[in-house]
């Protein structure tokens, strides 16, 4: 088809093509399945662009439809207009027949078919495109006018828009008459109705589809917010888990009704209860001793600083000290969520206190022997002295001879509670190397074992030949067992079993040594004072015993702890290191 500029109207050159907003739509499309899920997580401006990309697709595939609609138009016209002409032309070349004057024939056609309502005028031109017959032109204009002409075997269109008329001149030959033309004016009126009424359909669509492509656009972006808002929430639940885990201290939530909602680790292993057990529970069940206070702290607000208490396991068996606060958790508007319960075990921080206490004590025990050997150890040679001198003045069978015995005995006895005194209050140099455990304790066995036979006690030794190491001082560690073991075969007066085991510790990085015996057992009253500097139950004996013991397992760095029922025996448990 071939359009050119005439009287200021727009006329283009144009081929038929596919239809371009279908392609754009397809493109689109097709770009977008090949987006993946992880491409949900594309910026924020990624989803500007594609709603841009989108408006400038549809807004082009709407130009697209519209020029195509009014290209369409044209050729519809023009094709109508061509075969009106060429109608006109067959019926004006059957009157020539009969008729010489073609003039004639195609002014009375020509107002015959201007009755149409679609033909706005029609009229014959000569070659010089001047008027010479019409129908439906105005008089004033229609004989002075001179048109333009098409080219041969062309045509020559016009759609005046604001006329409402689609204008086409054609060539028309009939024989012996002189080259003329066609005028046709064909009424634009329905058609553009038409064309109008497809035209707001196609804008309607081209909404929908934008207002579509935003909702899907808008739907991406929700997606795109609500896994990045997931995610966020499941590595802050995750880090926060992991943090609440790993804190050295006990942790517990509560609600607004006091009810446990967080149980961690810490508290757990403090408490010895499983978290799953206690969640859901009221506080009140844990804390039986604090419960006031707690209920204070949830209802009230009064918050709890580091107070020490003192909590009793289920079992009843081990009391725990602990520090306890406590304080609210509220809102960002105030409003009560309900508490927060920390919790920090006192038993490390005690038992340094306790050895801390104990070194106190040994210096001052220190500081009391350096005194006693000094004002009472060199009057007590004088008097050995002397009483020697006494005694090999009196025969041997006399009383008094036996009396100045007992005197020297008696001195002796009171010079070596002095010395085993100045041995517990110095300082212990440790030559520590790396040991086997059945070393010591077969060594041990064997110094005990005259006592142990002379007491009826049997001596049942278990533990494996496959021990590791550990890093003690062999001589002191065997003086420490040695003392214990005496201990317990003089506990069993009417024989008994010594039974000695030991495995590894339960962080794996000790060795447990148990020793047990069945003997007559130590009163409830007195273990909290078994390890005291002369503490004694027997008649005989300096009570320094079980101090050196404990002195000895301190300076290695272990722990050494007594269980005993008045009447049922008593259990000894030390733990040594395996390492430096």
């Amino acid at each position: 088809m071939q359009l050119t500029v005439m009287r200021g109207m727009c006329v283009e050159q144009h081929t038929d093509s596919p239809i371009y907003r279908e392609i754009q739509m397809n493109r689109f499309i097709s770009t977008h399945r090949l987006i993946s899920k992880k491409s949900l997580y594309i910026p924020a401006i990624t989803i500007v662009a594609l709603s841009l990309t989108l408006t400038f697709v549809v807004a082009i595939s709407l130009y697209r439809n519209i020029h195509r609609e009014r290209l369409h138009l044209r050729e519809l016209l023009e094709r109508e207009g061509i075969a009106l002409v060429y109608v006109f032309s067959a019926l004006i070349r059957s009157k020539m027949i009969f008729q010489d004057s073609y003039q004639e024939q195609f002014q009375q056609l020509a107002q015959e078919v201007s009755r149409n309502p679609q033909i706005a005028y029609i009229a014959l031109l000569n070659s010089q495109g001047e008027v010479i017959a019409h129908s439906g032109l105005n008089e004033n204009i229609a004989f002075i006018e001179t048109y333009s002409l098409p080219q041969a075997d062309g045509t020559l269109t016009m759609l005046k828009e604001e006329e409402h008329i689609f204008e086409l001149i054609a060539e028309f030959q009939i024989m012996k008459a002189p080259k003329s033309f066609i005028l046709l004016g064909l009424k634009t009126t329905d058609i553009e109705q038409a064309h109008l009424g497809d035209l707001k359909h196609t804008i309607l669509m081209a909404v929908m589809l934008l207002l579509i492509g935003s909702a899907s656009l808008y739907f991406i972006v929700v997606v795109q917010n609500y896994y990045l808002v997931d995610r966020t929430l499941n590595q802050m639940r995750t880090y926060t888990q992991h943090i609440v885990s790993s804190m050295p201290n006990g942790l517990i939530s509560l609600d607004e009704n006091g009810y446990i909602t967080t149980f961690n680790k810490a508290a757990a292993e403090m408490l010895s209860l499983s978290p799953s057990s206690v969640k859901g529970q009221h506080f009140s069940k844990i804390f039986k001793a604090n419960a006031e206070e707690i209920e204070s702290v949830l209802k009230g607000g009064v918050a709890i600083i580091e107070q020490e208490i003192r909590y009793t396991q289920q079992s009843g068996e081990i009391i725990i000290p602990l520090s306890l606060s406590a304080t609210q958790l509220l809102d960002d508007s105030g409003n009560l969520l309900g508490a927060i319960i920390l919790l920090r075990d006192l038993r490390e921080v005690k038992e340094l206190q306790a050895r801390a206490q104990r070194a106190e004590h040994l210096a001052s025990i220190g500081r009391l022997a350096s005194i006693v050997a000094h004002e009472i150890r060199n009057p007590l040679s004088s008097i050995r002295g002397f009483t020697q001198y006494f005694a090999a003045q009196f025969r041997d069978e006399t009383d008094e001879h036996k009396y100045t015995k007992v005197m020297i005995n008696e001195i002796d006895r009171l010079n070596r509670i002095i010395e085993e005194l100045l041995d517990y209050s110095r300082p212990l140099t440790l030559d520590r190397r790396e040991t086997s455990v059945q070393t010591i304790l077969n060594h041990t066995i064997q110094l005990i074992q005259n006592d142990a036979d002379g007491q009826g006690v049997r001596i049942a030794p278990e533990f494996p030949a496959d021990m590791p190491l550990i890093w003690v001082d062999s001589e002191r560690i065997t003086q420490a067992l040695l003392n214990v073991c005496l201990n317990s075969i003089a506990a069993m007066e009417n024989g008994g079993t010594l039974t000695m085991t030991a495995q590894m510790g339960r962080d794996g990085d000790t060795v447990e040594i148990v020793i047990a015996d069945t003997g007559s057992g130590i009163a409830e009253e007195d273990l909290p004072k078994v390890f005291d500097p002369f503490f004694t139950t027997k008649s005989s004996g300096t009570g320094l015993g079980l101090a050196v013991v404990r002195k000895i397992i301190d300076y290695h760095e272990g722990s050494i702890s007594i269980k005993s029922r008045l009447g049922q025996g008593t259990t000894v448990t030390i733990d040594l290191p395996m390492q430096n």
